[in-house]
């Protein structure tokens, strides 16, 4: 047989059968001198001791194990090795079913969570089921400094102590500039300055990965280098934005 006649007999695409030949599992063909394939009878025994693996769960690794033992003609060497993996996969899946009940238990104790909680008319605050991560887990906000802006999808996701190293980040960068209060938030220029540039564009990247709420703008002129901080218009982004540019917009434009 050709190719795609043992293809079309097994029910196995052509590639597929190319694929098996490349890692072994099918032997290499016979070739005629036009370099065309030609398979026997042995080819589809083989195509059908992989599928029955296969539908088993044995990875195609282990799967050429078999078919070595397999080859030999050794029957009991072979009912080893299958009872071995099987054994294993019992195992295997024992313990998913074990921790597949165990989700299932959490999320049927979030769900009974909501179903008992009264949904607030306004924005989700820190007894809120929604935010608690699991059913016996208390609601903590991600801002451990100001447990007050993590609400309305406005919050730091920056544990404490890195926090406090942002913050110190933004002063010292800040000191360097002049800082004035913008119609959308805070405006700080600094004198041109390739190392002025690179820190103003690194740290705010950094600051978008925690604070995806905030927006900054990077203009570089021949003069100066001017940053745009825009916040949200929202007690939080300007409780946030208090503490980690030492200034709050006093208005914001709606």
């Amino acid at each position: 047989m050709r190719i795609s006649e043992l293809a079309e007999v097994a029910e196995v695409p052509v590639s597929t059968l190319r694929y098996y030949e490349r890692i072994g599992l099918l032997p290499s063909p016979e070739r005629l001198l036009n370099g065309y394939r030609v398979y026997d009878e042995s080819a589809i025994e083989h195509l059908a001791f992989i599928g029955r693996a296969k539908r088993m769960g044995v990875p195609l690794e282990q799967v050429s194990e078999l078919i070595e033992v397999w080859s030999t003609g050794g029957c009991r060497p072979l009912q080893e090795r299958i009872r071995s993996f099987l054994a294993e996969k019992i195992t295997e899946v024992h313990s998913q079913r074990l921790e597949f009940a165990e989700f299932e238990r959490q999320l049927e104790g979030l769900l009974g969570r909501l179903d008992n909680s009264v949904s607030s008319p306004g924005l989700c605050d820190l007894d809120c089921a929604c935010v608690h991560l699991d059913a016996g887990e208390e609601a903590v906000s991600t801002c451990s400094r100001f447990s007050t802006v993590s609400r309305g999808g406005v919050s730091c996701t920056l544990e404490h102590d890195e926090q406090a190293e942002r913050v110190d980040q933004w002063r010292d960068l800040i000191a360097r500039g002049q800082a004035e209060e913008a119609r959308h938030g805070l405006r700080v220029s600094f004198d041109r300055s390739p190392e002025i540039a690179q820190r103003v564009a690194r740290l705010s990247a950094d600051e978008v990965s925690c604070c995806s709420f905030f927006t900054f703008r990077i203009e570089i002129s021949a003069l100066a280098v001017v940053l745009h901080v825009d916040v949200p218009d929202l007690p939080e982004a300007r409780a946030l934005c208090q503490m980690v540019f030492g200034s709050i917009p006093e208005r914001m434009h709606r």
